[in-house]
């Protein structure tokens, strides 16, 4: 609903600002306006919250972790806005998941974001390997795929309530005739490679 997507973007408009974290965001004219899939690097949990932020005119819902939905109160308005619980020890229920995620990028009703490493990584992980799930998702809607980067969001946390610069840049898009003849694990090395 768009109440519930004013609320949540309103909330993680809230809990940024007051987190006293500075954005700098290169490429991300680069977006485009039709549905996409959205993938990036994973480091801190403000980094859905940021790109959030910095979407906001895009209809964007995250695959998260299932506890992420319980959230009090904002677990509410990411049900509404069409975020979409995973539970990875259970291959049916995430791949029920990513079907959805699908058929909301073919139908238009909204782009995905997710993260291929699968959870956040360790600062001494440049970064991790990633699942493969995502890039399906992409080869059966044929989507533009919008690759994101995140540099200091692991910071945010230990610099409170000082100020923490992140860089947030779009690095790259990739459009289906670029990447039409691979596999998910062709495409997913591909974008690893990319960030």
């Amino acid at each position: 609903s768009n109440f519930a997507r004013v609320m949540l973007t309103n909330g993680i408009s809230y809990i940024n600002n007051h987190a006293n974290v500075k954005v700098k965001k290169i490429g991300l004219e680069k977006v485009p306006n039709d549905c996409f899939l959205l993938v990036g690097n994973h480091k801190s949990k403000f980094d859905p919250m940021l790109v959030a932020q910095a979407l906001g005119k895009h209809n964007l819902a995250f695959v998260t972790k299932q506890s992420n939905m319980k959230i009090p109160l904002a677990g509410r308005f990411m049900w509404r806005n069409g975020y979409m619980p995973v539970d990875r020890s259970d291959k049916m229920q995430s791949l029920e998941q990513f079907n959805n995620a699908a058929a909301r990028i073919g139908s238009g009703v909204s782009s995905v974001g997710g993260y291929p490493e699968g959870s956040r990584q360790d600062e001494s992980v440049v970064l991790g390997d990633f699942h493969n799930g995502a890039f399906n998702i992409a080869i059966r809607t044929k989507c533009p795929i919008v690759i994101i980067t995140m540099k200091g969001t692991s910071n945010i946390h230990k610099r409170f309530p000082r100020r923490t610069k992140v860089e947030m840049k779009c690095v790259q898009v990739l459009y289906w005739e670029d990447y039409s003849t691979m596999n998910a694990t062709e495409l997913s090395n591909h974008v690893h490679d990319i960030m």
